[in-house]
């Protein structure tokens, strides 16, 4: 029995979380209304999580094929700012407001600075967000 305390999810903070109920994921994509929104998160996600020969059996029951993706760091970053951005779209934030939420991540000020001539994690997010928006 685990007695560590503090581990557990209780049903009154589940009902505060800012989480879509599963029939929106049915729902046409927004931004792609040849998909549902399920089907264009799901495909990038499983892009992020099958990448290695354990998730075969996970990618097998989730109908991925290739049931393994390879690796690459700047599709990783393109899915993740997609992601990112799909989020900020489907909860109505502002692009001034994306602006201002992502400027408060302290990590991601700091890369700003560190990778002059590289697209930073907020230019890709903010990119995605303004072509999600057409």
């Amino acid at each position: 029995m685990d007695c560590t305390p503090g581990v557990t999810l209780n049903f009154f903070i589940v009902n505060q979380l800012p989480l879509f109920p599963p029939v929106e994921y049915a729902k046409k994509c927004p931004w792609d209304k040849r998909t549902t929104l399920e089907n264009w998160i799901g495909q990038r996600v499983l892009k992020l999580t099958c990448t290695a020969n354990d998730m075969k059996p996970f990618a097998a029951v989730a109908g991925f094929d290739p049931p393994v993706h390879r690796w690459d760091a700047e599709e990783r970053a393109e899915l993740l700012a997609e992601l990112n951005a799909a989020f900020f779209v489907l909860y109505g934030i502002g692009r001034e407001d994306v602006e201002y939420i992502l400027g408060t991540f302290a990590g991601l000020r700091s890369e700003e600075s560190e990778l002059p001539g590289v697209r930073s994690t907020t230019a890709r997010i903010l990119e995605a967000y303004d072509r999600l928006l057409v």
